[in-house]
């Protein structure tokens, strides 16, 4: 391609020929952005990130200097494949610990604004064990939802999930079960992660919150938190 692009300028240093390692790298994040879903989390975040600053990377020289017109088709392409990576992926709010934690509030202007996209949250007052869900969101940017509690990160999952609270004939919390979103929960559970947002329509908050909000472990136990997933 190098070589079409130096044979289309008519010299060795033309505007095509300088401009086509970014081409190249345009047209091979359009190329893989879209087969996210077949990676880890892990892996997710990570080749969103690095595409994040490629395409930073290349945008901040097209500021500098004239664009050619083939670049700034790849670099569109590759931008909004970016952009669409990011909307298909259901951000979870995990919880990592180390104790339990009383889901907060969320803050103000929570759901963002638009008419598009899904958010579930733990009511407020919820104790959440680590290694548990809060919420998710996909199809949308949430971005006062991506640092509202302190060390808890969005991650790009494939897919939304549910957290399933198991509660004994007393009321007391027995077990956590998450799963995907898509998934019948057990017979016996409550869903935690409560729809805000469906669609791209807001719903009305419970009131009053429900009881099992406030469920705790039984005395002298501990509730446990497991992900069954395929």
């Amino acid at each position: 391609m190098v070589k079409i692009a130096r044979a289309l300028d008519g010299h060795a240093e033309g505007p095509l020929a300088r401009a086509m390692p970014d081409i190249i790298t345009c047209q091979a994040l359009a190329h893989a952005l879209p087969e996210l879903d077949e990676l880890t989390v892990e892996q997710r975040s990570l080749a969103l990130d690095r595409a994040g600053v490629m395409v930073g990377t290349i945008e901040g020289q097209m500021e500098d200097a004239p664009v050619h017109e083939a670049l700034d088709l790849a670099f569109r392409e590759a931008q909004a494949a970016l952009e669409d990576a990011r909307l298909a992926c259901a951000w979870m709010l995990v919880w990592d610990g180390p104790d339990p934690l009383a889901v907060p509030a969320p803050p103000e202007g929570v759901p963002a604004r638009g008419d598009v996209g899904t958010l579930l949250l733990a009511l407020p007052g919820t104790i959440i064990l680590p290694g548990t869900p809060v919420g998710w969101w996909t199809q949308r940017h949430e971005p006062m939802l991506s640092h509202f509690v302190p060390g808890m990160l969005a991650q790009p999952h494939a897919r939304g999930l549910q957290v399933w609270r198991t509660l004994d004939d007393a009321g007391c919390w027995v077990k956590d079960t998450v799963l995907p979103i898509d998934t019948d929960g057990p017979d016996d559970a409550i869903p935690l992660l409560v729809p805000r947002l469906v669609d791209g329509h807001v719903l009305p908050t419970l009131d009053p919150v429900p009881a099992w909000v406030s469920a705790a472990p039984a005395p002298g136990s501990s509730a446990q938190v497991s992900w069954p997933l395929p």
